[in-house]
């Protein structure tokens, strides 16, 4: 029994001593809070809804909303498993009126409703557009077709504008279809067709959805299909921006009114088309004027020409034999325009394209098609309808062949006309010594003319005789199969397939092929045929430059060259899903013109990470290293000789530091106001990130919520400062504490929470005692209660006996 006591007391005793010289803990730390707003971007006074998770899930916590330092509200946190908020009842806030445009911070703090130190806070971003509107645009009338102008600003950067012209889509002709940078937009559209007075322009920004309207007034407008004509010419009118579906009150020329044929009221875009006759007025010019019963007027100049035109040709020779050559001259015909010429009432084609000059006049020649002996009328005629007419006579004499072209490849059409034949008689052909089966059979006519074609068969290069018989009569000519190579692809990408087929090589041949005059090695070795043709040559484009290139293909003995255009690759690039600054990346490319300046840029506002030049083969590899950059998506560009070629998206991570972990000073630490004692000085842990170097940023205050900082130092690159003498804290009255925390940041911007908070004293010179003396105190206090309460056990033990 007595010893139960003695362990009793010796328990009480222990417990008072740990008590006396225990140090508080550190707060409790938050835990994972994340909040989504939509939408994340807007003008000032946008309504946002908002929706969190992981936060204190605790009924009548309370949910504070800050955008930037702005408080804009608070709601009950419900108790929901994992924090969550806003899914069933709506959560919002309004962007404040005073929100500068740009991207600012929407931050959430929620605390429970009972006695807990614990504060939990959320962050996420919001683009912040400026006033949206048209600053300038024009002209704001006009007619149908007018090119308008449009400048504004206040949209979401980058993002594509929608033009509607009446509620109706229209395509942007000029300029830009995305706002730039800053969300400024500059572009011009084409007026369509569309009723006389005002039409609205709608710009709309396809992701803020933001609308922005203007006015255009369409104005009436007449215009002719020719400026002028001569009395009786038919004059074709076109009118636009006039009245929708409206009777056309008026039609004069030159005060009077004339007849017309065609639309005489405007359809539902306010257009027509009609023709009259040029009236018989004197040369001038003369005003046409179309009103509508709207009152919408529009005129325009037109200029009556002199009297038609006495238009003559001459023919020489006079007289000839089939396929003999005929020269025509003509005068007064229409200047500056085609002549058709016309033998026996069919168009013949003319040697060479007939043009009358400024004057009216031509010359051009032509050859006497396959007739029989007679007389036969040529007639010259010009696009205007002006036309006159002579005589030719043919004289037929002895058998004529013609055979178009000389030369050829397999499979070509080759056309065979003959003159003087026997008539009504079927017409063989021989390639060589073979007959060609024709898919429609030649026969003379009365004249003893024919024409007709075959294509050349598959045969061997080289030349070859062609006979045209009719049984009787025969001619021939000679006729050269030439090399043809097929070709699939006809460009391609460095290490891309080609495979090549050919014709009319000689026969039983191996078949070499050379990319710009190297050899390149085939899939399969390649032989031709007895009919010289091969099929199958493969092989994979050689490291090239980009652009021209050629492909000659061998036999030993005919060489072919053909053309082939080798196309830059796209460039690849070893592009990881997120990176940090200081990341190491790699770019390259094949196709490119050797010598050709290659540099990478990043982000919008370039800067120039690394340069290089396409080597002799077309191709280049070039390193870079991420500079320092604010996080989320940066643009890094590929110029080859200043011209833009590829953008690739970066995305520079996210991830905030851990927050630091205080080391010195010590909670409670004091120190004395005194020019010896030595300067207060803060250490912390240091604080490792993906994107190195990391800077600290340091706050002491008077407070433990830290809204009254007297010192507050930024962008520190080391995990300790000491205070200087011009930053000397003095002593606070009531011997109040100073309190200190520290936080990081990345060089991508990206910034960790407050550490954990600590706290010292200032004592005033020469008072006080040092902060080791305090614990040492308060140390020997709890040994001397230790052995009192020893030797208060032992009486009590002593009495019980």
């Amino acid at each position: 029994m007595k010893h139960k006591k003695v362990f009793r007391v010796l328990a009480v005793a222990l417990t008072l001593a740990l008590l006396a010289v225990a140090i508080p803990a550190s707060p409790v730390m938050a835990v994972n809070e994340i909040i989504v707003i939509d939408p994340t971007a807007g003008p000032p006074g946008t309504v946002v809804n908002i929706t969190g998770s992981g936060f204190i899930a605790q009924i009548g916590g309370t949910l504070y909303i800050f955008f930037g330092t702005v408080f804009t509200g608070k709601t009950v946190v419900p108790a929901t498993p994992g924090g969550v908020f806003g899914t069933t009842t709506t959560v919002t806030f309004t962007v404040p009126v005073t929100a500068n445009p740009g991207t600012n911070i929407v931050s959430v703090q929620a605390t429970a409703n009972y006695n807990q130190a614990q504060i939990i806070s959320a962050v996420a971003n919001f683009y912040v557009t400026g006033t949206a509107a048209i600053t300038d645009y024009g002209p704001d009338d006009g007619a149908v077709g007018t090119e308008v102008g449009f400048i504004g600003q206040g949209l979401i950067p980058y993002e594509a504008i929608i033009v509607e012209y009446d509620g109706d889509d229209i395509e942007i002709e000029g300029g830009g279809n995305k706002a730039g940078i800053d969300g400024d937009f500059e572009f011009t559209i084409l007026i369509p067709e569309s009723t006389a007075g005002e039409h609205t322009v709608t710009i709309i920004g396809e992701d803020s959805e933001i609308e922005l309207e203007a006015t255009f007034t369409v104005e009436p407008e007449i215009t002719f299909d020719v400026s002028s004509g001569a009395p009786g010419d038919e004059i074709e009118v076109t009118g636009t921006g006039y009245g929708y579906r409206t009777d056309l009150e008026y039609v004069e020329f030159d005060g009077d009114d004339i007849d017309y044929d065609g639309d005489d009221d405007s359809d539902r875009n306010g257009s027509f088309v009609f023709t009259f006759l040029v009236p018989e007025l004197e040369p001038d010019d003369y005003v046409l004027e179309v009103e509508d019963e709207d009152e919408n007027l529009a005129e325009a100049d037109f200029t009556v020409t002199g009297v038609p035109l006495n238009s003559q040709i001459e023919v020489t020779p006079t007289s000839g034999n089939v396929g003999d050559t005929i020269t025509v001259t003509g005068t007064e015909f229409s200047p500056d325009v085609a002549i058709t010429i016309l033998f026996n009432n069919a168009a013949v084609t003319p040697l060479a394209p007939i043009i009358t000059g400024p004057d009216g006049t031509f010359s051009g020649s032509f050859n006497i098609p396959a007739v029989t002996a007679g007389s036969y009328t040529v007639k010259a005629e010009d696009t205007e309808d002006h036309s006159a007419t002579a005589t030719v006579t043919v004289v037929l004499t002895e058998p004529e062949m013609t055979m178009t072209p000389l030369t050829g490849s397999v499979g070509d059409t080759i056309n065979v006309s003959g003159t003087d034949f026997k008539a009504d008689t079927s017409i063989s052909i021989l390639y060589g010594s073979v007959a060609i089966t024709l898919a429609v059979p030649i026969t003379t006519g009365p004249d003893g003319s024919f024409t007709g074609s075959f294509n050349v068969p598959q045969v061997a290069g080289g030349s070859y005789t062609v006979t045209v018989t009719d049984g009787t009569n025969s001619l021939t000519a000679s006729f050269v199969v030439e090399a043809i190579v097929i070709i699939t692809p006809t460009s391609g990408k460095v290490g891309a397939g080609v495979g090549i087929g050919g014709y009319g090589f000689g026969a039983n041949r191996t078949i070499t092929i050379l990319f710009n005059n190297i050899p390149v090695t085939l899939l399969a070795p390649v032989t031709t045929g007895t009919n010289g043709a091969f099929s199958n040559a493969q092989f994979y484009i050689p490291a090239s430059p980009g652009g021209a290139a050629t492909i000659t293909v061998r036999d030993g003995t005919i060489s072919k060259i053909i053309g082939f255009t080798v196309e830059a690759s796209s460039a690849i690039a070893d592009m990881p899903p997120l990176g940090s600054v200081g990341q190491e990346l790699n770019i390259s490319g094949s196709g490119y013109t050797i010598g050709a300046t290659v540099e990478v840029f990043y982000t919008s506002d370039p800067v120039l990470l690394a340069s290089t030049t396409v080597g002799s083969n077309g191709s280049f590899s070039v390193d870079f290293t991420i500079p320092e950059s604010a996080a989320g998506e940066h643009t890094i560009t590929l110029s080859i000789d200043d011209v833009e070629v590829e953008e690739f998206t970066f995305v520079m991570e996210s991830i905030a530091p851990a927050p630091p972990v205080p080391s010195l000073p010590l909670i409670g630490t004091e120190f004395k106001y005194d020019e010896e004692e030595p300067p207060i000085q803060f250490d912390w842990q240091d604080v490792g990130d993906a994107s190195l170097p990391v800077t600290y940023s340091l706050e002491i205050a008077t407070d433990t919520n830290f809204a009254f900082v007297v010192l507050e130092k930024t962008g520190l690159t080391e995990s300790i400062y000491t205070i200087v003498e011009a930053e000397k804290l003095e002593p606070l009255e009531e011997d109040g504490d100073y309190y200190w925390h520290v936080n990081a940041t990345d060089s991508a911007d990206n910034t960790s929470e407050w550490s954990g908070t600590g706290s010292f004293s200032v004592l005033p010179a020469g008072g006080g005692w040092p902060g080791w003396l305090t614990w040492v105190l308060i140390g020997l206090g709890g040994l001397v209660i230790f052995i009192l309460a020893v030797w208060l056990g032992r009486r009590i033990a002593y009495s019980s006996y």
